[in-house]
């Protein structure tokens, strides 16, 4: 599968190498708190996301994506830095691409940060619920780094 765009209003996102779907920390609803990866919930706010808005960068679509507590996952601080963790915070306007994620490629399941180039993956290639997402240089081996919307 491939984060080729939702047909549904409300999706879920889960890794591929671990199975585990894309949320909250703790369901937090705060600014800031970390996104990570943990067991699929199907009514939990904090992995239930949402396309909030799109603009095109690089050619491609990019997607803002918010979640059920009404917050978007973006980059901490703007980083373009390998490693840097990818948070929940107010939704920006489409100037703000560290918010956006674009489909690298719909084969291949991974999401590229708008502004810093990076994709969306799991710290130390992490299996395990918890653990925390970061954006890290696109390596397509890298079953972490892919997602499947559904």
């Amino acid at each position: 599968a491939s984060p080729i765009r939702p047909t549904a209003v409300t999706f879920h996102i889960a890794n591929v190498g671990s199975g585990l779907c894309l949320g909250i920390k703790g369901s937090s609803t705060s600014g800031g708190a970390n996104a990570v990866q943990g067991e699929c919930n199907g009514s939990s706010a904090t992995q239930t996301w949402r396309i909030r808005q799109t603009t095109v960068i690089g050619g491609i679509e990019g997607w803002q994506l918010q979640n059920n507590v009404g917050l978007c996952l973006g980059v901490t601080g703007a980083s373009s830095s390998s490693g840097a963790r990818v948070v929940q915070g107010a939704c920006g306007p489409k100037s703000d691409h560290s918010q956006f994620w674009r489909p690298d490629n719909p084969a291949n399941g991974m999401f590229r940060n708008g502004h810093s180039g990076m994709c969306m993956g799991i710290q130390g290639s992490s299996t395990s619920g918890g653990a925390q997402v970061i954006q890290g240089h696109c390596n397509t081996s890298s079953p972490t780094q892919r997602w499947t919307i559904y």
